[in-house]
C-alpha cells in the first residue's frame, strides 16, 4: 500500500509539474535549463520507473530482473530534481499559492526509490519459494510416473523372457536391491511358491557352487570396470540339496544422472541339456584318444549349413594347425586329382540315395607329401529327413606299402624269381631294368649291360634310371604328366606315375651309353 501511494504522488507531480511550467518559463533565466527542459527529462525516467513497477505487479517479469534497471534510473533523476527545485525556488510567482507548491523532495523520492527495492525483495523471494514449491511439485509426479513406467515395463520384460524360458533379475551394487521374476526359483528345482527362498543377492549367491561362486563374483567384477560380458554357465544347488546346471548371462543398466546403475539378467535351465553335452564330450574325447591310437580320424558336415567338423586326429592326416577351418570345397581339394572325381561321386550319391561308400584313394597333404587315405561316409537321419554326412579317415599308407610287400613275399616268390632270372639271363639282346618305389635300380640284365655299356655292380643299389635318359625327354614327360593330372611330376616319377595308378606306358626313349 505504501509503494502504491509513493506512486501516484510521484505521477500527481509529475502532472502538477507539466502544468505549471509553461507559466514561467518565459521569466525563467536563459543561461541556464529552463524548467521545462529539465521536465521533458524527469517525466521519461518517472514513466520508466512506473512501468518497471507494474511489469512486476502483473506478474510479467520478476523483481530481480527489473531491480538493476530501477537503481539505474534512480541515479539519473536525482540530480535532475535537485536541478528542477532550485529552478522553481528561484520563481518568486511560484511561492505565493502554497497549494501549487512543487512538494516533490529528494527525500521522498528516496524514500520511494527504497519502499521499491524493498518490495522487489520480497517479490523475489516469494517468487523464487512458489517456483522452488512447483518444481519440487513436478519432479514428484515426474518420479511417480517413472516409477510406475518402470514397474509397468519390468513386468512386460518379465513376462516376455519367461516365455523364452529364461527367468529374469535385476541387482543395484550400490543400493543392495535386488528383484527377480515371479517363477525366478523354478530354475534351481523349487516346485511351488511355498518353497521359495528370500529373494536377496545373497541368498542368489548362495545357490551357486561354493567353488563356482568365485566365477560369478569375478565376472560381475570384471563386468563393472571392464564392460566385459558376461555368459556363465554355473553348477547350482538349492535348500534340498538337488544341483541343476544353469546358464547366467547379465549387463549393466546405467540410470538417469540420479538414478542407481542396475545389472540386469537372466538365468535359465540348463540341466539336461548339460548333461548331454558332457556325454558327448566324454564320448568325443574317447574317440579321439582311439583315433590317435589307431590313426584313425573323424568328420562330419552339416547339410543345412555345410559347415565341415574334423577331429583332431583328421587334422594331423592333412598336416594342417588345429586353427584351420577347413570347408568342403577345401576338404577336397586335398585328394589326388586322379581321385576327386570319385570321392565327389561318392558324396552325390550318399546323399541322393543314402548310399555309403568305403574307398581307398591318393591323397597330397598340406606339406606336399602323397599319401593314401580310406575315406568312408554315410548318411544320418532325424524324423526320416536327413540331416548330415559322417564318417572316418584314415591313413593307410603303411598298409598299402605292407600290402606290396605281401604280394611280393608269397609262396612261390622265389621260384617265380628263379625262374624270371633264367630268362632274363639268357635274354642277351633284350634290355630289362627294375627299379623299387624310390628308383633306385634293383635289377640290371645282361641284355642291359650290352646295350648301355655299364656293369649291373655299377648300377644296383646306386643308381636310378635318370643316369641314362635325355633330361629334356624326362623333363618333358615330366610336363606332359602335370598337365592332364593337375600336380606336379617330375624326376624319376615320370617314369612310375601311371603304374602307381594301375596303369601302364608304352614310349620310346633315348637313352645315352656310358661311353657317351
Amino acid at each position: 500500500e505504501k509503494l502504491n501511494a509513493d506512486l501516484e504522488t510521484l505521477n500527481w507531480n509529475d502532472r502538477f509539474l507539466t502544468e505549471t511550467v509553461p507559466k514561467f518559463e518565459n521569466t525563467h533565466n536563459q543561461t541556464a535549463a529552463s524548467p521545462q527542459q529539465l521536465l521533458n527529462q524527469i517525466s521519461p525516467l518517472i514513466a520508466t520507473m512506473t512501468q518497471h513497477t507494474g511489469y512486476v505487479l502483473l506478474g510479467e517479469q520478476s523483481a530481480a530482473s527489473v531491480l538493476p534497471a530501477v537503481l539505474a534510473t534512480e541515479e539519473r533523476l536525482v540530480p535532475l530534481l535537485d536541478q528542477y527545485n532550485a529552478s522553481l525556488t528561484a520563481e518568486n510567482n511560484l511561492t505565493v499559492n502554497s497549494y501549487h507548491k512543487f512538494q516533490l523532495t529528494r527525500d521522498s523520492l528516496v524514500l520511494f526509490a527504497l519502499s521499491l527495492v524493498l518490495f522487489c525483495a520480497i517479490w523475489f523471494l516469494l517468487t523464487k519459494n512458489q517456483k522452488s514449491r512447483f518444481k519440487l511439485k513436478r519432479e514428484k509426479t515426474r518420479l511417480l510416473k517413472l516409477t510406475r513406467v518402470m514397474k509397468d515395463n519390468q513386468q512386460k520384460l518379465s513376462a516376455a523372457i519367461s516365455a523364452a524360458f529364461h527367468e529374469t533379475w535385476s541387482w543395484s551394487q550400490s543400493t543392495g536391491e535386488f528383484w527377480c521374476s515371479e517363477t525366478f526359483w523354478q530354475v534351481f528345482g523349487y516346485q511351488n511358491a511355498s518353497q521359495y527362498p528370500e529373494a536377496t543377492f545373497d541368498v542368489f549367491r548362495a545357490h551357486i557352487d561354493p567353488e563356482q561362486r568365485g566365477v560369478l563374483e569375478t565376472a560381475l567384477q570384471a563386468h563393472l570396470e571392464h564392460g566385459t560380458p558376461i555368459h556363465l554357465e554355473l553348477l547350482a544347488s538349492n535348500e534340498q540339496g538337488e544341483s541343476r546346471w544353469v546358464r547366467v548371462q547379465a549387463k549393466l543398466i546405467a540410470g538417469d544422472s540420479n538414478g542407481p546403475e542396475n545389472i540386469v539378467g537372466t538365468v535359465e535351465d540348463i540341466h539336461d541339456y548339460k548333461l548331454t553335452q558332457l556325454q558327448l564330450d566324454r564320448k568325443e574325447t574317447l574317440l579321439t584318444k582311439v583315433g590317435m591310437v589307431a590313426r584313425i580320424g573323424g568328420w562330419h558336415v552339416d547339410l543345412k549349413t555345410n559347415n565341415l567338423f574334423w577331429t583332431s586326429e583328421t587334422y594331423t592326416i592333412h598336416e594342417v594347425d588345429p586353427d584351420y577351418q577347413p570347408t568342403i570345397e577345401t576338404g577336397l581339394a586335398f585328394y589326388a586329382p586322379e581321385a576327386r572325381p570319385l570321392i565327389q561321386n561318392a558324396i552325390a550319391q550318399a546323399i541322393e540315395t543314402g548310399e555309403p561308400w568305403d574307398l581307398e584313394l591318393p591323397f597330397i597333404t598340406a606339406k606336399g607329401r602323397h599319401i593314401w587315405v580310406r575315406t568312408q561316409g554315410e548318411l544320418e537321419y532325424e524324423n526320416k529327413k536327413p540331416v548330415r554326412l559322417v564318417g572316418a579317415f584314415q591313413d593307410i599308407s603303411h598298409e598299402k606299402q605292407r600290402e606290396i610287400e605281401f604280394l611280393m613275399m608269397q609262396d612261390d616268390k622265389f621260384s617265380s624269381c628263379a625262374r624270371l632270372e633264367g630268362v632274363i639271363s639268357a635274354a642277351t639282346e633284350v634290355s630289362i631294368i627294375a627299379t623299387n618305389p624310390q628308383g633306385i635300380i634293383t635289377l640290371f640284365s645282361p641284355g642291359a649291360e650290352r646295350l648301355l655299356g655299364y656293369t649291373a655292380e655299377e648300377m644296383i643299389g646306386s643308381k636310378t634310371p635318370e643316369c641314362f635318359h635325355l633330361a629334356e625327354e624326362v623333363e618333358q614327360r615330366g610336363r606332359d604328366l602335370t598337365a592332364s593330372l593337375g600336380r606336379t611330376v617330375k624326376g624319376f616319377e615320370a617314369f612310375v606315375t601311371p603304374a602307381m595308378l594301375g596303369g601302364f606306358d608304352q614310349r620310346e626313349w633315348t637313352y645315352i651309353r656310358k661311353d657317351g
